[in-house]
């Protein structure tokens, strides 16, 4: 199924950008929801508010308003240390008085859907957008250092099912200003940990991925 879904929007995504309508480019504050936002918890995720970048093509379905609309999605999130510390001090029994590195989590959501466009205004436009497709994750490694000894956590690539929704406002036709949701799916993460003496185990949660957009573009 995932195969089909991949040569699917493998199609609309070069079919969109030699036949379209509108390129936009946006940017966006990314919010986290669900475990992916939580400190504590079953499948807490520890991440915090950050960002995103997103390329979209659509190509117009007749006159009607109505496009067929893919994007390329970037969204990266750090995470919160006190919550992780409290995770690796009490769940994996790592001394508290280490210092904690780690990277922060990439989602690369890659969306194809419809897209309404309207005018409201000799100046303004509303849009609705809703998209389905596939998301790649790339969880962020972690690493403990107590004393000169080293915990590693470290994670794979995954993907899940996700889809977004939303809307907002196009000014003169350039400039844009909206919101999206993100449901990014939720998939089971396995991490690798390795203890300063070689030691090697695994964790696996399940957790469900959101983000909450709010977004800045512009058209092209």
């Amino acid at each position: 199924m995932k195969k089909i879904l991949i040569l699917f929007l493998c199609f609309t995504l070069f079919s969109n950008i030699f036949v379209y309508s509108q390129e936009c480019i946006y940017g966006f504050l990314a919010i986290p929801t669900g475990n992916f936002g939580n400190n504590s918890g079953e499948g807490a995720g520890y991440a915090k508010m950050g960002f995103g970048l997103s390329a979209e093509y659509t190509k117009a379905l007749g006159a009607s308003g109505i496009g067929w609309a893919t994007s390329l999605t970037i969204i990266l999130n750090s995470h919160d240390e006190s919550g992780l510390e409290k995770f690796l001090v009490e769940d994996l029994g790592i001394p508290d008085d280490g210092n904690i590195s780690t990277k922060s989590t990439m989602n690369f959501p890659i969306l194809t859907g419809i897209k309404y466009q309207t005018d409201i205004l000799n100046y303004l436009e509303i849009f609705g957008v809703f998209q389905v497709g596939l998301n790649f994750i790339k969880p962020g490694n972690r690493g403990v250092e107590v004393g000169g000894e080293t915990w590693e956590i470290e994670y794979d690539f995954y993907t899940s099912f996700g889809f977004s929704a939303g809307g907002g406002l196009i000014l003169n036709e350039r400039f844009s200003v909206g919101f999206r949701y993100f449901g990014l799916g939720e998939p089971e993460l396995e991490s690798s940990i390795t203890d300063p003496d070689d030691n090697f185990w695994t964790e696996k949660i399940d957790q469900k991925l959101g983000v909450i957009a709010i977004t800045l573009g512009v058209n092209f």
